[in-house]
């Protein structure tokens, strides 16, 4: 009762895009409210996939946004048990292998840094509102996408290892990478983890049909489409097109893959256990919310690179749209870790 009366009492203000939250009538130290709030102000408000390749909507993003009761909920419980507050969040799988037109080169470097710091200032801001402690688990993605992307498992744990490096002084950071998830699921290798991931439904048929009949599916699909057109825009990338069946092939096993995955991460990540996380635009932040990994970009850190002004700005580009004549490669040493990046000269 208590919470759906402070629900009640919230007032969304302005537009709904922005659904910038007012409590009027609720006291200021309301933990969950606050947790909310330091949620909201990192909260994807667009669809950043599409924004990404320029396929920005015209007309504004008309948000339709639901599950704030269920989040509150969730927060409630761990208040209420005197728990850390746990995130999880699916990410950071591998860098990108186009190294021609959009990355730097294989491994982590400033991009991740930055972002992950940023992730960073996020968890700070919860443990000044939230008593109990804060942690974020980041499962990376990259075993169970490797084979369809062309990136070879030693490449993924090496990326792995990087970021583990780059959080070192994140001790609220935990990266759950390939030998993590390997370890937890009883596999021997990142392959036996593609194979169990591959024993949940849907199957590749039963996913093809819903590319073909689920309209959210089929969006995602058509923004993967052009998203990959990009990605495999270099040598190596059409010679792994042509030994694949091309791209549409590829993209339809990576969405039956990623269905499966969300099965085989709810079957072993409890979701009760987790408030979860996205870098995607997410409509139900009572099942994700959708969270920014640097302040302006629509470009994630492994699909880009770092860019530096002179006032020590940052953003994140696809390498092509760096003019090398206004920008310079640097580096700066990051936890005895090399990590290159654009600054301005």
């Amino acid at each position: 009762m208590k919470i759906l009366f402070l629900w009640l009492l919230l007032v969304v203000a302005g537009n709904s895009a922005c659904l910038t939250w007012r409590a009027q009538a609720v006291a200021s130290n309301n933990i969950w409210l606050n947790v909310i709030n330091v949620l909201n102000r990192y909260r994807v408000q667009t669809d950043i996939n599409k924004e990404s390749i320029g396929l920005k909507n015209k007309a504004p993003l008309k948000e339709n946004i639901v599950g704030y009761d269920v989040l509150a909920q969730k927060i409630e419980t761990f208040i209420k048990s005197q728990q850390k507050l746990r995130l999880f969040l699916v990410s950071f799988p591998f860098k990108s292998s186009n190294t021609t037109k959009k990355v730097l080169g294989p491994g982590v470097d400033l991009a991740e840094r930055k972002s992950l710091l940023y992730i960073y200032g996020m968890i700070k801001e919860l443990k000044a509102v939230y008593p109990y402690g804060v942690e974020l688990a980041i499962f990376c993605d990259g075993a169970p996408f490797a084979d369809y992307r062309g990136i070879s498992d030693p490449d993924v744990k090496a990326y792995e290892e990087g970021l583990v490096l780059l959080t070192k002084d994140m001790p609220e950071i935990t990266i759950i990478g390939s030998s993590e998830i390997a370890k937890k699921i009883g596999a021997l290798n990142s392959q036996e983890i593609r194979t169990r991931i591959d024993t949940y439904m849907p199957s590749n048929k039963d996913a093809m049909k819903l590319i073909e009949t689920d309209q959210k599916t089929k969006d995602s699909y058509l923004t993967l489409l052009e998203r990959f057109k990009l990605e495999f825009d270099s040598e190596n990338g059409r010679s792994f097109l042509a030994q694949n069946k091309g791209l549409e092939n590829i993209i339809q096993l990576l969405i039956a893959r990623e269905l499966r995955m969300r099965n085989f991460i709810e079957a072993n990540f409890d979701p009760a256990s987790y408030i979860r996380l996205s870098v995607n635009y997410s409509t139900d932040v009572g099942k994700k919310f959708g969270i920014r990994l640097s302040p302006n970009s629509v470009i994630m850190p492994y699909h880009g690179v770092l860019v530096e002004d002179k006032s020590g700005a940052w953003s994140l580009r696809f390498k092509k749209d760096i003019n090398p004549d206004q920008y310079e490669e640097v580096s700066q040493i990051i936890n005895g870790k090399a990590c290159n990046y654009m600054r301005e000269r």
